[in-house]
């Protein structure tokens, strides 16, 4: 039976973005050896945040939210991209990459959660067999790093600031499914994410001017 065009083109995007959030992790923590968790962000959300303006100005043409939406978005991006990313990247900052990267793909499992609260799907019995297997799969992360134990371990403290991002994340995904049906992805990604940028950017200057950015290396500018 031939897969169709359109479903293979999904899978290889689907391939491609673990592939580069894999890859993710690792970068981060190179670069948090020469920059202040905060101060990175300032450095990341608006370069982001004009990229994507350049991409829904070219791709979408309409730059605003209806104003009856715009107390979602508004919720969205401070759920979305600064809560979480302060959960986020403080927690890669603490843990190890291999441990913040299984936390944080246990995000489909508390979606999959949230989403049967508020009603928009049942999950079958082999979701809820998922859904035990990935949370005994939560607690041997977090119990089994060669320095974990306690709260007051900067491995235990990581592991649970990026299980907070996870949920974080999902919460993000569910509240943001009807905006996303009438907007589409690109716009409402980025509509979240210039209501953060400000915000995480003012968060992160004391941190930036404090760094010397001649003195970061290439590697970490690549």
């Amino acid at each position: 039976m031939e897969i169709p065009r359109r479903d293979i083109t999904t899978d290889l995007g689907l391939l491609l973005i673990v592939l580069i959030w894999g890859v993710n992790f690792s970068v981060l923590k190179v670069l948090l050896r020469e920059l202040d968790p905060l101060a990175l962000n300032a450095l990341r959300f608006p370069m982001a945040a004009v990229a994507l303006w350049i991409l829904v100005r070219r791709l979408d043409g309409s730059l605003k939210p209806d104003p009856e939406d715009l107390r979602r978005i508004i919720t969205l991006g401070l759920l979305g991209n600064v809560a979480y990313q302060l959960c986020f990247i403080f927690g890669v900052d603490s843990t190890f990459a291999g441990n913040a990267s299984l936390l944080l793909a246990t995000t489909p499992v508390w979606t999959l959660f949230l989403s049967s609260v508020a009603g928009h799907e049942r999950p079958g019995g082999w979701a809820i067999i998922g859904v035990v297997g990935t949370l005994i799969g939560i607690f041997m992360v977090i119990t089994g790093s060669r320095d974990a134990g306690t709260l007051a371990s900067p491995t235990t403290r990581g592991d649970l600031l990026i299980l907070i991002a996870s949920m974080l994340w999902a919460m993000y995904t569910v509240g943001g499914q009807k905006p996303v049906t009438r907007y589409g992805a690109l716009r409402v990604t980025a509509w979240t994410l210039w209501v953060a940028t400000p915000i995480i950017f003012f968060m992160g200057l004391p941190g930036l001017m404090r760094t010397d950015l001649r003195a970061i290396t290439p590697e970490a500018w690549i």
